[in-house]
């Protein structure tokens, strides 16, 4: 298996639209920083500060569920098209070591992603904009360690469904349907059912959605103890679920 992650790896690393996709976040994050340092000398402007740069992390989590499906669809690169996965096949690399293989050498490029951009926001605003003391880099480092199986969820997701329908369009289309359409129609009938309501809690849009606690202060699940558990308990389960339904859709799917 080892070896075969090494190939996807390599293949990840040799194509040019990894690095204009890295270019391209890597520069906007640059330009946010510079942005808020920029206007942080107008008077009256109180976001240049290092709190509200963070916050844009691990206030944004659930969008970033949804990041994680696109950039899913981005490593894939169509490769349905380049006939990798029957080559491999008929090679004699078995289809439990194919698919979990791919899975794993796209979880380790998401998480490169993930460290690098968010190593680069913090130097950065931490060099340009007001430290504002408001534990900011704390809260960041809790966000990871509760969002991380969450973001597995995710790529899970995308990854059983990518790998199983040869349109990569219709492919995220399921896996958004999964990730925020299904616990957002939850949330509605959840309105009137509490059935419903305790049942669209463990989604993991949900779980890293901010909310307002009981005293009305912005919240994030993985700031109590519990709430962390959760996260886990509800990743981890989603994760087991979708690559053990994805492999088993693989292992019956007709490779073309």
């Amino acid at each position: 298996m080892s070896n075969y992650i090494k190939s996807e790896l390599y293949r990840f690393f040799c194509g040019k639209r990894m690095y204009r996709l890295f270019g391209v976040v890597l520069g906007l994050i640059i330009a946010m920083v510079l942005v808020l340092a920029y206007f942080g000398h107008e008077p009256g402007f109180s976001y240049d500060t290092v709190s509200f740069a963070l916050g844009n992390v691990y206030n944004s989590v659930n969008y970033l569920l949804l990041v994680v499906l696109f950039l899913a669809a981005f490593l894939d690169d169509n490769e349905s098209k380049q006939h990798t996965k029957k080559h491999s096949v008929a090679y004699g690399i078995s289809r439990t070591k194919i698919f979990f293989s791919r899975f794993l050498s796209q979880g380790l490029i998401c998480l490169g992603f993930y460290i690098t951009f968010n190593l680069v926001l913090v130097v950065l605003s931490y060099l340009f904009l007001e430290n504002d003391h408001a534990g900011a880099i704390e809260t960041l480092i809790r966000t990871s360690i509760g969002a991380f199986p969450l973001f597995l969820a995710a790529l899970a997701t995308a990854h059983c469904f990518i790998m199983n329908i040869e349109n990569v369009v219709t492919a995220e289309g399921f896996s958004i349907g999964v990730i925020l359409i299904l616990p957002s129609i939850l949330n509605m009938l959840g309105m009137k059912v509490e059935f419903i309501k305790k049942i669209s809690y463990w989604f993991p849009y949900n779980l890293a959605t901010p909310f307002l606690n009981d005293d009305s202060v912005l919240s994030l699940t993985w700031n109590t103890s519990r709430g962390m558990l959760n996260c886990y308990i509800a990743g981890i389960l989603f994760m087991v679920f979708f690559l053990l339904l994805g492999r088993y859709m693989f292992e019956e799917k007709e490779i073309k």
